[in-house]
């Protein structure tokens, strides 16, 4: 996997953790922290790994280095997230499983190109003269990742934070129906609350009713529950509080 490669599998779990994400409950603190880390792991790899964009306060070596070791850190702190998020039940776990493989696949090769570029460049013996001489090109330049023409946000001249707020938006927005199939399954307690409703056909159900049939799920995630499933129309609710009713819409 060289460096395009590993920008555009970025972008595929980026997706892939838009859609996954979509169907956790909206004030979840998790659903957003996910995806502004993902947005945050997507930007720095769209920057490459060149000499340009880097503190020249540092030796050379040491810029490649130090831009392997933050983009490893929030891989890191990325996978911790989706491991908690997997004690939740939000999603079938199967669904954050695959995000955690993935996101263990780019610390792998990560590791091993921090390798590479450490013997690339000792054995060149780069010094930090060497970048005012103008035939100096960095030794990953050849391969430096550069943003496709078409299917990703363009990144302006902008702040860092303009252009992470872009790249986020602009896979919120493109999210359609299409692109939920195979990411809208239900877990294990909220296909019981659906079986539930099969029973009652067509009528509106009371919120208590639904309590004291499964009064081994704590209120709060039995809420969240009945949320899930409303938000992906699966169920429609019908006023507020303890004397909401519910009915089932999605056959």
């Amino acid at each position: 996997m060289d460096n395009r490669q590993l920008w555009e599998n970025i972008f595929q779990l980026s997706q892939a953790v838009f859609r996954v994400t979509h169907l956790f409950p909206k004030e979840e603190i998790l659903r957003r922290h996910l995806r502004e880390r993902i947005t945050e792991i997507l930007y720095q790899s769209s920057r490459g790994f060149s000499l340009e964009s880097a503190d020249w306060r540092l030796q050379p070596r040491d810029i490649f280095m130090e831009r392997n070791r933050l983009l490893i850190n929030d891989i890191h702190n990325f996978r911790f997230l989706l491991f908690t998020a997997k004690n939740f039940n939000f999603v079938e776990e199967k669904n954050l499983a695959v995000l955690i493989k993935e996101s263990e696949n780019l610390l792998e090769f990560l590791d091993k190109k921090n390798k590479e570029n450490l013997n690339l460049l000792i054995n060149q013996n780069t010094t930090i003269h060497e970048r005012n001489d103008q035939n100096f090109q960095s030794p990953l330049s050849s391969s430096g990742i550069t943003l496709p023409n078409s299917d990703v946000p363009k990144l302006i001249r902008k702040s860092p934070t303009s252009n992470r707020r872009i790249l986020q938006r602009s896979m919120a927005e493109n999210l359609t129906d299409k692109d939920m199939i195979g990411f809208a399954v239900l877990n294990i307690r909220q296909q019981k609350i659906i079986d539930y409703f099969h029973k009652f056909s067509e009528e509106k159900v009371r919120l208590k009713n639904i309590a004291d049939e499964f009064k081994n799920i704590p209120p709060r995630t039995l809420r969240q529950d009945l949320k899930c499933l409303c938000d992906n129309g699966y169920l429609e609710r019908d006023g507020f509080g303890p004397g909401s009713f519910y009915l089932f819409v999605k056959k």
